[in-house]
């Protein structure tokens, strides 16, 4: 069974045995999908963002749905006219795409573990460049956790197809997701969200 028979053969179990939504995000997305998109938008979208979507999150988004049911908060939509943002900040910055992901370990920045967090909140000119959305360029946040943190799709660099964390909204920095804890392997999206499925 491929990743799409998947998806199509488990969500309505799931949205059957969650009736009252009571599953974490599940009142969010309702387990339902957005429309498609069709391959034209696709390729309008790579060719204007020069960028290649990873082939499994192509998949779901010109079969399944633009976004819908999924971990947590759910698929967030592609928005193929002005390209991904992050709302962490109050610009709602855009997502560099063309940039490549800059990072292939975990990162955080080197003032978070020598701040007196018990005293202090961290100044402006601390959380500012923190929270630069140059440090998610060439990614999709494909998925809201909770809090401000996303859950990152790297398009473009060294980590291409792998889905990070960007856990930069409670100061844990932006790192490599895994199914495991301990488990160093890298996942792609269908992985990632093959887990939620037979978990949920």
């Amino acid at each position: 069974m491929n990743f799409i028979d998947e998806i199509e053969k488990k969500i309505p179990v799931i949205k059957s045995n969650d009736p009252d939504l009571k599953k974490f995000g599940a009142r969010e997305h309702k387990y339902q999908f957005n429309p498609t998109l069709t391959e034209s938008e696709i390729d309008a979208f790579e060719e204007k963002f020069r960028i290649r979507l990873p082939e499994d999150y192509k998949l779901f988004i010109t079969q399944i749905g633009n976004g819908g049911a999924g971990p947590y908060y759910g698929i967030r939509p592609l928005d193929i006219r002005k390209g991904p943002s992050d709302f962490k900040l109050a610009k709602n910055n855009p997502v560099d795409l063309a940039r490549e992901f800059a990072f292939t370990e975990a990162w955080n920045a080197d003032w978070i573990d020598t701040f007196d967090w018990d005293e202090n909140r961290p100044p402006d000119n601390l959380v500012d460049p923190y929270l630069d959305t140059a440090l998610i360029s060439g990614t999709i946040p494909i998925c809201h956790y909770g809090h401000g943190n996303m859950y990152l799709l790297v398009v473009k660099g060294q980590e291409f197809s792998h889905i990070w964390f960007d856990g930069r909204a409670d100061f844990s920095g932006i790192f490599p997701e895994s199914l495991e804890t301990g488990n160093k392997e890298r996942i792609t999206f269908s992985d990632w969200y093959l887990d939620w499925l037979n978990k949920a």
